[in-house]
């Protein structure tokens, strides 16, 4: 009788479970100067300083930070532009978000302000390989990168994939250091012998995907690369109300010859939460897109069980089936 309930009871599992399994949802948000102040825990004695730390305390943008990032339902985010000498920003997210969430970080990055590079993921779907890497440029004896992208491995039941994650020269050098992307992209698939890469970030570009820095000799040169996209297109304003209009500097950028993007956006928190959510949490919005992993099947154990099933919903199929073995 045991048996019998425990094979009924998988069935249900698996009949009723959507089909989500083999879908990660990735997004890269550019948190304008997010360090101490911006986490409320500045102690700093400065009084303009001690202004901006209470006013971000006050108005709990850490905890605003979490709420945004918890409510795009975000499998993995790739955060940009972490400033603390201290390294007490990043927990302070942490703690926010709670145990449904892990992190990884990188070493500081900059030729004058320094930054790190952040990644927030869900423990229960992906596994990291170990922290954030950066990449060196100085192989060559030219530093091409005012602050080095950095890389990330990832797993999912089995199947590796990597974020090659940038916050590019918003000032004059944004098409120079978008050029060389590639070489970024090659060195890393030449150093992991992983093509399963993700390029995403703040490229700073206007025009976003259709500027000649990309398409020219960039990522999106079609003779190089013929198979690889960016998410969004230039219709798409990357940028919080009141700062830049119809310019996409954020994206992700992937193989469409490995990945099946299902679907994409921009995470506007400001028209999702309202009132306090605003360009003081950051002048850009997340970026996210959805994509299809290729079969996993016959990969490792899933690293999560199916959840619950709701018995209201089982389709009168399904009970049909339920009723065969109980015969």
């Amino acid at each position: 009788m045991l048996a019998k309930f425990w094979m009924i009871l998988t069935a249900v599992m698996v009949l009723t479970s959507p089909v989500i399994a083999d879908e990660i949802k990735i997004a890269s948000w550019n948190i304008q100067q997010f360090g101490q102040t911006k986490a409320g825990i500045n102690k700093s004695k400065n009084e303009k300083t001690k202004a901006r730390t209470e006013y971000h305390k006050t108005n709990d943008t850490i905890g605003k930070i979490a709420a945004i990032i918890k409510q795009g339902k975000f499998d993995i985010i790739a955060i940009q532009e972490v400033q603390d000498a201290k390294f007490e920003t990043l927990p302070a997210l942490s703690a926010a978000l709670g145990a449904d969430w892990e992190y990884i970080e990188s070493e500081r990055t900059g030729r004058e302000k320094k930054e790190q590079y952040a990644i927030f993921f869900n423990p229960l779907k992906l596994t990291p390989k170990d922290k954030i890497h950066l990449y060196d440029d100085m192989e060559d004896s030219w530093d091409h990168f005012s602050r080095d992208p950095g890389y990330a491995s990832f797993s999912y039941r089995g199947f590796a994939f990597i974020l090659i994650t940038c916050h590019l020269d918003p000032d004059t050098h944004a098409a120079y250091e978008t050029e060389r992307l590639d070489d970024v992209y090659e060195a890393v698939k030449r150093k992991t012998g992983n093509p399963n890469i993700f390029v995403l970030g703040d490229f700073n570009l206007e025009e976003g995907p259709t500027d000649i820095a990309f398409r020219d000799e960039g990522l999106l040169d079609a003779e190089k690369y013929p198979k690889m996209k960016a998410v969004l297109d230039a219709t798409h304003d990357t940028t919080v109300a009141g700062e830049n209009d119809e310019t996409t500097y954020d994206n992700i950028l992937f193989d469409s010859g490995q990945f099946e993007l299902k679907a994409k956006g921009v995470y506007r928190f400001d028209a999702e939460f309202g009132e306090g959510y605003d360009k003081a949490i950051s002048d850009h919005y997340p970026v996210w897109a959805l994509f299809e992993i290729p079969d996993v099947e016959g990969a490792d154990a899933a690293p999560f069980a199916p959840p619950a099933p709701s018995l209201v919903k089982i389709k009168p199929s399904t009970w049909a089936a339920l009723r065969s073995l109980n015969r």
